[in-house]
């Protein structure tokens, strides 16, 4: 059951709004286009994502998107969070087109364009590791019961090509294409029987 659904960023809003009302010829147009065309692409990665979480059944998660939680002088961001009394689930949601590999020697994720330019950007993994710690210290700081926390990294474009190394490969339990999101979740669940917090 969906607690926070799907909305379009105020960030998103406040881009769309900007571009309206400046004149094309504004020397910000180039900086504002590239934030308003990167928000769009995440956004419409996430609601991707979205649509694959309700082939979930309603009854077993409570589902929070775009949460952001304060822990003492620091903030953490969740694309999608997911509550059951058995454990907690973070969704961190990726669109990034190309060819993907995941380099577990430099920790470092390679995108390889069709041209053939490649970009290098942090592993995600690090990424929802840190959410996690954080999200195990806010529940900590808020006094409330203490239930397991996995992760999946979501990638949300359809025709993104996903590589790694050979000894790499148990990466595929938290990295997943987004039509499979759905049957990870699931058989995640499946680990954990032992009921941490009550429904209510």
């Amino acid at each position: 059951m969906y607690k926070k659904g799907l909305q379009i960023p105020v960030n998103l809003l406040q881009l769309i709004a900007l571009k309206r009302r400046l004149l094309l010829e504004h020397p910000k147009i180039p900086l504002i286009n590239k934030s308003y065309n990167i928000m769009k692409k995440g956004f419409n990665g996430e609601r991707t994502i979205d649509y694959q979480l309700r082939y979930l059944n309603p009854a077993k998660y409570f589902i929070f998107h775009d949460i952001r939680l304060s822990t003492g002088i620091t903030h953490f961001q969740i694309d999608f969070l997911l509550l059951t009394p058995f454990l907690n689930i973070i969704v961190e949601v990726k669109n990034i087109g190309g060819t993907l590999y995941f380099d577990p020697v430099f920790n470092q994720l390679i995108r390889r364009k069709p041209e053939g330019k490649e970009d290098v950007f942090p592993d995600p993994t690090f990424q929802v590791e840190r959410q996690k710690s954080q999200l195990n210290k806010w529940v900590i700081e808020n006094n409330l019961p203490i239930a397991p926390i996995r992760y999946i990294i979501a990638i949300s474009d359809s025709d993104t090509i996903l590589k790694t190394s050979l000894k790499n490969h148990n990466i595929s339990k938290w990295i997943a294409h987004h039509w499979v999101v759905a049957n990870t979740i699931e058989s995640l669940e499946q680990h954990y029987k032992k009921e941490m917090v009550s429904q209510k």
